[in-house]
């Protein structure tokens, strides 16, 4: 099964990012727009997991303690291929991600083995929020992204919300698109 640890995205805020969403699809670029359902924040992938290997990751996970963290969303910004062409379209954090990367490091650490056998390297933490992913790019396709994030940061508005839990889910990909079975969520208390 293929496994990933994230954030889920509040509602109301899920609701404020579909006006961005919307904004991005103006833009008529080959992309596919995260479903607002879908809408979450990565702190770790582990990729193909045994099914023998889940209660240990749970168990492990379970150690961790935090309080709840304040996050704020505001600027967007993309991802290249090693071409330098933008395949992926998100939105960042402006607060929170020091905390947030704490939780990643703490997950990457926590699940080292099961990275190394599924042979993922950990890149550092990049709080954020995936809107949509290029299909065919091309130089023309990033210039014109790029413009449009630039316009669109200078009206940005700053999104915040309140983490209380990540959260450990199953992905699987359809024809349709992915869909998310949720396994395990981990509190994050007001006391630790």
């Amino acid at each position: 099964m293929r496994l990933f640890f994230a954030i889920d995205i509040p509602k109301d805020i899920k609701k404020r990012l579909e006006h961005d969403i919307c904004e991005l699809e103006k833009m008529k670029i080959p992309c596919k727009f995260v479903e607002l359902k879908n809408l979450h924040m990565t702190l770790l992938f582990l990729g193909e997991v045994k099914e023998e290997d889940l209660q240990i990751i749970i168990e492990k996970t379970e150690k961790f303690k935090s309080t709840p963290i304040e996050v704020s969303m505001k600027n967007f910004g993309y991802f290249t291929d090693k071409r330098k062409n933008v395949r992926i379209i998100w939105k960042g954090l402006s607060k929170g991600e020091e905390r947030l990367s704490f939780i990643s490091k703490f997950l990457i650490e926590a699940n080292r083995e099961i990275l190394e056998k599924n042979e993922l390297i950990s890149k550092p933490f990049k709080g954020h929020l995936t809107l949509g992913r290029i299909k065919n790019g091309g130089r023309k396709v990033s210039q014109k992204i790029i413009e449009e994030i630039i316009r669109l940061n200078k009206i940005a508005e700053n999104k915040s919300f309140k983490i209380e839990s990540f959260h450990l889910y199953k992905s699987t990909l359809t024809p349709h698109g992915p869909e998310y079975e949720l396994i395990k969520s981990f509190p994050l208390k007001d006391r630790i």
